[in-house]
C-alpha cells in the first residue's frame, strides 16, 4: 500500500462519527444550512438535531438548474452544509460547498470542472447506501438532462455521521442495497483496484451478508467501505449501462442497476 492510499483511509476513519447525539452537542450551528428531502423532515432525527437550521429541499436527483436556484437563494454564506439524506442530497451538498466557497454558480463549476478551494465544511448524514458520503465523486443532471459525474478532492466529507436509523429488509430497501453491493463487486474487479480497495469491498459484502442473514445492522459502515473503494477503483459495466437507462427512462439509480444485472 503506498503512502497516499494509507493517508486517504486514515482521513476517512477520522471523519466517521458513530454517536450523533455527542456530535451535535458539540456542533456549532451558527452559519449552517441543511440540505434534505421533504420526507426526511418528518423523521425523529431531523426534529431532534437539525430542525432549527435554515434548510433547502432536494427531492430529485441533483440537477444544475435547482442547484443554481439554491445558490441564488442563499443570503449569508454558511460555514458548514449538513446533508441529511441519500446520494442526491449528498451530491448536491458537494457541488454547493465548492460553489459557495468560490462564489461561482454550480453550473459554472460543472461547465469548467473547476477545482477551486473549499472553506465551507461538509457534514454528511447518509440515509441510503449510495457510498457518496465516502468519496470525491459527484453525480448530477446537466442542462441536457443527462446524468454525468466528475471527481473533485474538495468533495470529501469533513464528518460522516451515523444517523442510527433502524433499517428493514422491505422491497425498497433491498433495491437500494443493490447499489452498495455493486459498488463493492465492481470495484473488486476494477483494473485500478488496489489491495486496500479489495479489502474494503470484501468487508462491505460481508457486512451486507450479515444483515440479510442475521439482521445485524452495520450497513452504515458497509456503505462507507464500498463508497470509498468506488472512489479509489471505480465501477464497471453495470453502472456504465445503468446511466443511459436512467437517462432514457428516468428511473432511479438502484432500479436501473437491478434491471441491468437481471
Amino acid at each position: 500500500m503506498n503512502q497516499s492510499n494509507y493517508s486517504e483511509i486514515m482521513q476517512l476513519v477520522k471523519t466517521v462519527i458513530d454517536d450523533p447525539k455527542k456530535f451535535f452537542e458539540e456542533f456549532e450551528k451558527d452559519s449552517v444550512f441543511v440540505l434534505t428531502s421533504a420526507g426526511r423532515k418528518k423523521t425523529a432525527f431531523y426534529k431532534k438535531f437539525i430542525n432549527n437550521c435554515e434548510n433547502f429541499e432536494i427531492n430529485t436527483e441533483p440537477n444544475i438548474g435547482l442547484l443554481d436556484n439554491i445558490f441564488d437563494a442563499i443570503e449569508n454564506k454558511p460555514k458548514k452544509i449538513i446533508a441529511y439524506g441519500g446520494g442526491s442530497v449528498i451530491d448536491s451538498a458537494k457541488i454547493l460547498s465548492v460553489a459557495i466557497s468560490n462564489n461561482i454558480k454550480p453550473s459554472k463549476i460543472i461547465t469548467n470542472l473547476l477545482a477551486g478551494r473549499k472553506n465551507v465544511g461538509l457534514v454528511f448524514i447518509p440515509t441510503t447506501y449510495s457510498g457518496s458520503e465516502a468519496n470525491n465523486i459527484d453525480v448530477y443532471i446537466n442542462q441536457e438532462k443527462k446524468k454525468k459525474s466528475f471527481k473533485n478532492d474538495n468533495f470529501y466529507a469533513d464528518a460522516i455521521v451515523n444517523p442510527r436509523e433502524k433499517k428493514t429488509t422491505n422491497q425498497k430497501n433491498k433495491i437500494m442495497l443493490a447499489d452498495m453491493f455493486f459498488h463493492a463487486l465492481e470495484s473488486i474487479y476494477s483494473v485500478r483496484a488496489n489491495k486496500l480497495a479489495r479489502f474494503q469491498c470484501a468487508e462491505s459484502i460481508r457486512l451486507l451478508e450479515k444483515f440479510i442473514k442475521d439482521g445485524e445492522d452495520n450497513l452504515f459502515y458497509a456503505s462507507i467501505l464500498a463508497g470509498s473503494a468506488d472512489g479509489a477503483s471505480g465501477v464497471s459495466f453495470v453502472h456504465a449501462l445503468a446511466y443511459p437507462l436512467q437517462n432514457i427512462y428516468h428511473i432511479n439509480h438502484s432500479s436501473a442497476i437491478c434491471i441491468i444485472f437481471k
